[in-house]
């Protein structure tokens, strides 16, 4: 089931006096290039296009923050969601220009460790001195089997009673019943000569060290949640062209856009078929 929570980042009144003097000259964590990675994050690449809006100015970071896909846009939006073709979960964060906070919008059932990231991406647009990486999740505590003598406790703690064993565990024989072994024969028994030993040289092969980073996400996945006109237009600037401002009203210059990218054709389709043939395009595999 999915719901959303609203969720604000505040800092106090005293650091909203400190951001809003000097929001218009600070960088975000990530630098005025987003060429810095996000602290704690893996796998980061930084993206441009040339796309002429106020709102989406073309340049936007994305990687993998505590097993999370995650981008964040020059415009002061950010996104983080499970890594998969349908994430379960996502949290958008939206920072506007020379506010004190940042709003949250969780949609799913987002963990912890998602919603503190949600935070330090905040953080990084209203007060990117304080944007620390994220702590990793405690270890569990090792679990230690008690000690026993080989028996199975009993659970009541009560001593074994008298009479006949009826648990099934074998007798303990009596020593002087135990039957002696032969005696050894002092005549020494001459045994064949060994072989000699022939050195033999094992090749080991080193198994291949897999690349532990989940790869980045891509298409419908690398771009924040929202209507099918402005996903459209999302898409059509992941695929290097301009569909005008993303306005989420795909008009004429989003068809034109579509039509350079998947062919005359497809200036025809549907929103949703737009949507489903640019994400093909767009995770389809690459051939080095």
């Amino acid at each position: 089931m999915t719901h959303k929570i609203r969720h604000a980042l505040t800092f106090g009144p005293l650091a909203g006096l400190i951001v809003a003097s000097q929001a218009a000259a600070a960088d975000p964590c990530v630098g005025a290039s987003f060429d810095r990675p996000l602290p704690g994050a893996t796998g980061v690449v930084t993206r441009r296009a040339d796309v002429p809006s106020p709102r989406f100015p073309g340049v936007w970071q994305e990687g993998v923050i505590s097993g999370y896909g995650y981008q964040i846009y020059a415009n002061g939006e950010a996104t983080i969601k499970d890594i998969g073709p349908e994430p379960a979960w996502s949290v958008s964060v939206l920072c506007e220009p020379g506010a004190e906070s940042c709003s949250q919008t969780a949609e799913g059932d987002p963990p912890a460790a998602a919603l503190r990231v949600a935070d330090m991406m905040g953080q990084c647009f209203i007060a990117p001195e304080t944007v620390k990486a994220p702590l990793p999740p405690a270890p569990e505590p090792e679990k230690v089997a008690p000690e026993t003598d080989g028996w199975a406790l009993d659970p009541s703690g009560s001593e074994e009673p008298d009479g006949p064993d009826t648990t099934g565990r074998p007798e303990t024989p009596d020593p002087s019943e135990r039957e002696l072994p032969p005696p050894v024969s002092d005549t020494p028994v001459a045994l064949p000569p060994l072989p000699p030993l022939v050195p033999v040289e094992e090749e080991v092969e080193e198994a291949p060290v897999a690349d532990e980073t989940p790869p980045a996400p891509c298409g419908v996945a690398s771009i924040p949640d929202g209507a099918p006109g402005l996903t459209l237009q999302r898409l059509i600037v992941e695929a290097g062209a301009d569909p005008g401002p993303l306005d989420g009203f795909p008009g004429r210059r989003t068809r034109a856009a579509l039509a350079e990218i998947l062919g005359p054709s497809a200036a025809a389709l549907s929103n949703e078929e737009a949507i489903a043939a640019l994400d093909a395009l767009l995770c389809a595999p690459t051939t080095e």
